[in-house]
């Protein structure tokens, strides 16, 4: 029971040391006057991925690397079919033409990067995060010139409707940032060490529970962005939010970890979890293109296709090669 309340207040520790990043790194971007496009693309993208990047560390150095590919995957499968499908619930979501060019074939092309080095190498090398890097350096590069030439609410330039206030006083704003960088830090300890304990004295893997409690946990930021944006109508936000999150965590997150130390990916997460997070980043690209808003419906069986991985997951259908 004890270890239950340090994976909860692990997880509190990790999603308001998030929050507190976000706002300070925002709020004092803004007060050194640095561009409201930059700030969109490159600090709000990097704060809001802190707590996977965070955690992913200290699963690779607590020798848990089980735990930092399955952080990713999950949040990226609960980011679309959990997050993204209670957001359509509520609302139908808009869609563009320049997230599925842009946004929808950079989440492809990292998603399949990824299938294709764990399932030849079996580890994500210092080699690989540098190309992860390079890539997102690219993506960023590239979509800066586009938001420049013509901005747009889509993209991610677009500063989250849940930071979108008036910035702090730069000092008040550094303190943010120094708070919310030690809540992740201790939030992570807290939640890499009572995982491993959970996984323990439930008899599943480590992999199971990063998948599940972790990854939603950590998709708590992106819950909100989507329940914010569909509150103030503006629902083209929220598949921004999504795409540009699980791109960061691809790219950024597994990136800088494997720099830091190579990262081994289990042959288990090729028995269902990768083909998981391949297919809906699919499909949700497929769904993209073919209508312009993605309804109740879809939504709905976001919903159920969340509910019956997870009943998959720990039923143990799917836990062996």
């Amino acid at each position: 029971m004890e270890t239950g309340y340090w994976f909860v207040a692990g997880l509190v520790l990790l999603f308001a040391g998030g929050e507190l990043v976000v706002r300070g790194a925002v709020g004092a971007a803004e007060r050194l006057k640095v561009s409201r496009l930059l700030i969109g693309l490159v600090v709000v993208a990097c704060a809001t991925s802190s707590p996977e990047l965070v955690l992913s560390l200290k699963a690779v150095a607590e020798s848990a690397p089980e735990i930092a590919i399955g952080n990713v995957v999950g949040s990226n499968i609960a980011n679309i079919l959990l997050v993204l499908g209670f957001g359509a619930l509520l609302m139908p979501v808009s869609v563009s033409r320049l997230m599925i060019a842009r946004d929808g074939a950079v989440l492809i092309a990292a998603t399949a990067f990824l299938l294709y080095v764990g399932w030849h190498y079996e580890e994500i090398t210092p080699e690989a995060g540098i190309l992860l890097i390079g890539a997102l350096s690219v993506y960023l590069v590239l979509a800066y010139i586009r938001e420049s030439a013509a901005p747009t609410r889509t993209g991610p330039a677009q500063i989250p409707e849940a930071v979108d206030d008036r910035p702090f006083a730069l000092p008040l704003s550094l303190g943010m940032l120094a708070l919310g960088v030690a809540g992740l830090l201790i939030g992570a300890d807290l939640l890499v060490d009572s995982s491993i304990a959970i996984a323990e004295a439930l008899g599943v893997p480590e992999a199971v529970i990063a998948i599940s409690m972790i990854a939603v946990g950590t998709s708590l930021p992106e819950l909100a962005t989507i329940l914010i944006a569909a509150m103030r109508k503006h629902s083209d936000i929220a598949v921004g939010a999504i795409l540009g999150s699980n791109i960061f965590n691809i790219l950024a997150v597994l990136g800088i970890t494997a720099l830091v130390e190579p990262v081994l990916v289990d042959r288990d997460f090729y028995v269902l979890d990768f083909w998981v997070m391949g297919g809906t980043s699919l499909a949700l690209v497929l769904l993209m293109m073919a209508v312009p808003r993605i309804g109740r419906v879809a939504g709905l069986v976001m919903l159920l296709a969340y509910a019956a991985y997870m009943w998959a997951l720990y039923n143990g259908v799917f836990f062996t090669v």
